[in-house]
């Protein structure tokens, strides 16, 4: 088994373009076996009155002509007319096509 990880900070202040920010976002990739793999991530707003953006998981199968993947998102902003919502996607990726 292989673990990848990644994590990112930003702070975004006294932006003339952008708004004030501070957020936290964090991935892993559990290789199961040589063929699947697992994910996992999130963003997180890191404010004081802040919470979750987003978070997810996803499984991957690759191989040698093909890959794979579904994931499924829950999104958190909460804005005017936009709720939080779900989203569940699957991928095909087809290689070595000459």
């Amino acid at each position: 088994m292989q673990l990848r990880l990644r994590m990112n900070y930003v702070k975004l202040e006294e932006d003339p373009y952008l708004e004030n920010s501070e957020e936290l976002r964090a991935a892993a990739a559990l290789r199961l076996t040589d063929q699947w793999t697992w994910t996992l991530n999130g963003r997180r707003d890191m404010e004081d009155d802040g919470g979750m953006i987003r978070a997810g998981t996803g499984l991957v199968f690759q191989n040698e002509c093909v890959t794979l993947g579904t994931s499924i998102n829950r999104y958190y902003i909460r804005d005017r007319d936009v709720e939080p919502s779900t989203s569940v996607k699957l991928e095909v990726l087809l290689r070595n096509l000459n």
